[in-house]
């Protein structure tokens, strides 16, 4: 049985049991704003207001694309439960595995920053776990998708996240 202590320096993460079943699962209060978190280091509201303030300093050029990240991102409940739009320059060593098909491209490459996967616990903040292998795929007339590809890939992007 672990349980919440008082002292601060145990805010994080408490598991209370009772009879030996797991009744409830809390992650401490977000120095921030002490709201309750949902997720080991995930305040909701504060990573929300941080991508809504972020919205500004990027674009992938797709209006649909943008709205769809946007998307994934002001309902994230953790930290990998969203996309992020991710620029040319940030990757490097692109090379073309010659796989793909007639709508695409791919590539592998090495993403130089990482995703943020990683709590700090000390700084109180996520940082990223770069660099890391990635592959990308290059969409053929990706400027032009329909609505309707749009669809079909966050509903797959959402049926990922919960298996």
């Amino acid at each position: 049985m672990l349980v919440q202590h008082d002292d601060s320096d145990f805010t994080d993460f408490a598991l209370t049991s009772s009879e030996g079943k797991i009744n409830d699962l809390t992650f401490g209060k977000c120095f921030d704003c002490g709201k309750e978190r949902s997720n080991v280091g995930w305040c909701k509201d504060c990573e929300i207001n941080a991508f809504k303030e972020n919205f500004k300093n990027w674009t992938s050029g797709n209006p649909n694309i943008d709205d769809f990240i946007k998307h994934t991102q002001l309902n994230a409940n953790g930290n990998v439960d969203y996309l992020e739009y991710v620029d040319f320059e940030k990757f490097d060593l692109i090379e073309n595995t010659k796989k793909g098909g007639a709508f695409s491209i791919i590539y592998s490459a090495i993403w130089l920053e990482g995703p943020r996967w990683i709590w700090d616990e000390d700084a109180e903040q996520w940082t990223r776990n770069g660099p890391m292998k990635v592959a990308l795929k290059r969409l053929n007339n990706s400027q032009s998708m329909s609505e309707e590809f749009l669809k079909q890939v966050c509903y797959c992007f959402f049926f990922c996240l919960r298996i």
